[in-house]
């Protein structure tokens, strides 16, 4: 499994996007999420969770393109040049594969949360206060 840091998710983006120099780290996050939709952070975990299930030369970049296509949604022709003119034909392939991977984790990504979720709500039930019928307060002058 490669493991991918956020910073470079997010140095790589920001190349894609053209904010590497003269914006503030909240307008670089601002704009890599409107062409990508995400953060780097679960860019980052993603490509960790699809990195061992791609073939030899994939690349983490791919996966931005991935994203990039499914966010904008260009023409071929546009998206090749913002990631950095590569041809249409080896865009399509790349992005589409990520893009398949990414629907691929759609089962294992929600399985988790829901299982987060009944954990967290159980939790909140054991330890939510009860209310008991025989202490309601009936005095009006207190609601």
């Amino acid at each position: 499994m490669t493991t991918i840091s956020p910073e470079t998710f997010m140095y790589h983006g920001c190349k894609y996007t053209g904010s590497l120099r003269g914006y503030s780290d909240v307008m670089k996050l601002r704009r890599f999420k409107a062409h990508f939709g995400t953060s780097p952070l679960v860019c980052s975990i993603m490509w960790s969770m699809i990195s061992t299930e791609v073939p030899s030369g994939a690349s983490f970049l791919h996966l931005l393109w991935g994203l990039l296509f499914l966010k904008v949604y260009a023409t071929e022709s546009i998206l090749c040049g913002i990631v950095g003119g590569v041809d249409e034909k080896t865009f399509r392939e790349w992005a589409w594969l990520m893009v398949e991977k990414m629907a691929a984790l759609k089962t294992r990504i929600v399985s988790v949360v829901a299982i987060f979720v009944l954990f967290n709500f159980k939790i909140q039930l054991v330890y939510s206060p009860s209310i008991d019928p025989d202490e309601q307060q009936t005095d009006e002058s207190k609601w």
